[in-house]
């Protein structure tokens, strides 16, 4: 019990100091959010989740497609010819729009991100607001094509990331949009809870959601993915939005393909499984 503890608490002092991710945090993608979410955000919340449950939908159909392709086609004789055009595709395209040319992790980071006026940034430039949104509406376009095409090629990789970084993008444009309608027409009766505040839209907080509802469009993971974007805010009053993103991402998706990428993997690739949530009957007997 003492060795246990003591190697924990080594480890915390070790991290303390090492600074893993050069940010001064030891999660990567850790945020804090200064503005609370008002109420009459939970409707631009409620269209963002079932807007990452789609892109789910989407993405595990046309994946499925192509990964079948992919086996049963003169493709598969060729996996190293596949990953060069693959990657010199997407290096041209990631080339074109600034949210993409960095590492995947880097700009998750800046899109989660509460603006702050001693580090400016292109996305809280209020002059820049409309290239802004073009250029996040594009990355999300982009990234979501590129992602799957690649999911499935002879290289080790996961689609964990990816969808955080695509949901993070459209959530961010959506926030960006919000915040400029708010600030246009603070008068209306919609915005009357930010009276006491000229700006009170966080579009970090949309690109969270966006990021919660796009991840559980793709893997349907419910549950651990709500503490683990519990972990990135490390604030609880966000925990009632997140838990929307995830239950409405979850219901949609749902509604159109039962079972995530990684049933749908297990299926195309005719693994076996038996799914917890499944009945089974059987009727062969055994031999004695």
């Amino acid at each position: 019990m003492w060795r246990t503890f003591y190697c924990s608490s080594l480890a915390a002092v070790i991290l303390m100091y090492i600074n893993p991710f050069h940010t001064g945090k030891l999660v990567i993608f850790q945020v804090t959010f200064s503005k609370p979410w008002v109420t009459f955000e939970l409707i631009p919340f409620f269209f963002l989740s079932i807007a990452g449950g789609l892109i789910g939908v989407v993405f595990i159909k046309i994946n499925s497609r192509i990964n079948y392709y992919r086996k049963t086609s003169w493709l598969h004789k060729y996996p190293m010819k596949e990953i060069m055009f693959v990657a010199a595709v997407s290096a041209l395209f990631n080339y074109i729009n600034p949210y993409l040319r960095g590492t995947t992790g880097s700009l998750i980071a800046e899109l989660l991100a509460e603006c702050d006026p001693a580090h400016p940034s292109d996305l809280c430039d209020s002059n820049k607001t409309g290239i802004t949104i073009v250029y996040l509406l594009l990355a999300t376009l982009i990234r979501f094509t590129l992602v799957m095409v690649t999911f499935g090629i002879r290289v080790p990789a996961g689609v964990f990331i990816p969808p955080l970084a695509i949901g993070a993008s459209l959530g961010r444009a959506v926030g960006i949009l919000m915040q400029y309608i708010q600030i246009t027409y603070p008068n209306n009766s919609l915005f009357i809870e930010c009276q006491k505040s000229a700006v009170c839209i966080n579009p970090g907080l949309y690109a969270l959601v966006g990021a919660a509802a796009t991840l559980v469009g793709f893997t349907r993971i419910t549950v651990s993915l709500v503490v683990i974007m519990f972990e990135l805010t490390g604030e609880l009053s966000f925990i009632v939005p997140i838990m929307l993103a995830v239950l409405v991402s979850k219901w949609t998706s749902d509604a159109f393909v039962k079972g995530g990428i990684y049933e749908a993997q297990i299926a195309l690739n005719q693994l076996p499984f038996l799914d917890n949530k499944s009945e089974y009957r059987f009727t062969t007997r055994a031999l004695m």
